[in-house]
């Protein structure tokens, strides 16, 4: 896949990572709505998309297995996971044919449009017998956008933040647990994106 490609290329994938990780380690979310966009600039979107599968998968389930209170945020969360992985595999089929313009603006809107959210003073606070009906919703679009551009977390963050009383290392966890829903139907375009037409 990316051995096709020149040096350069590679090592700016590889710094693109980086920072994703950097962000990650510092913040706890954020990797693919910096990392996507960097190695789009060299490689086609969906290959960028499809790359950070695994490097998302492992660093979730490791800071899962790191949380605290991990079944009490199964326990809780479980009907929104299951959201995700629906949303997702929608979002997954929709990338295995959609044109790679088409693909660029989805991108570019989901990132404006969450940096406009986060700056504005909009904040959503859910009551909490609204908590997993919400969930159901916050969970399918994070899925459909998380497919199609592996930019699971803006709608995550604007559910989460929404609750009451989730103070950070449960906020950690439960983003990390809700990640990982994203691992089967992903599968799928990274397997994809290592033939030779994808690349």
């Amino acid at each position: 896949m990316l051995a096709e490609y020149a040096p350069w290329i590679i090592g700016w994938c590889f710094f693109a990572l980086w920072c994703g990780g950097f962000i990650k380690g510092a913040l706890g979310v954020g990797t693919p709505l910096l990392t996507v966009p960097m190695m789009a600039l060299v490689l086609p979107p969906q290959m960028a998309i499809a790359i950070m599968a695994i490097p998302v998968v492992v660093a979730n389930l490791w800071q899962f297995a790191q949380a605290e209170r991990s079944t009490a945020v199964i326990a809780r969360f479980w009907p929104t996971f299951l959201a995700i992985l629906v949303g997702t595999w929608v979002g997954v089929k929709i990338l295995s044919v959609i044109d790679e313009k088409t693909l660029l603006v989805v991108v570019g809107i989901s990132v404006i449009g969450f940096a406009l959210l986060q700056g504005s003073r909009f904040r959503l606070h859910l009551p909490d017998p609204m908590v997993k009906p919400a969930g159901l919703f916050f969970g399918g679009a994070s899925g459909l956008i998380g497919g199609l551009s592996s930019f699971f977390g803006p709608m995550l963050i604007v559910y989460l933040i929404s609750i009451r009383n989730l103070d950070k290392n449960q906020f950690v966890s439960s983003i990390s647990f809700l990640y990982v829903s994203a691992v089967v139907p992903w599968i799928r375009p990274w397997r994809r994106s290592r033939s030779p037409s994808a690349c």
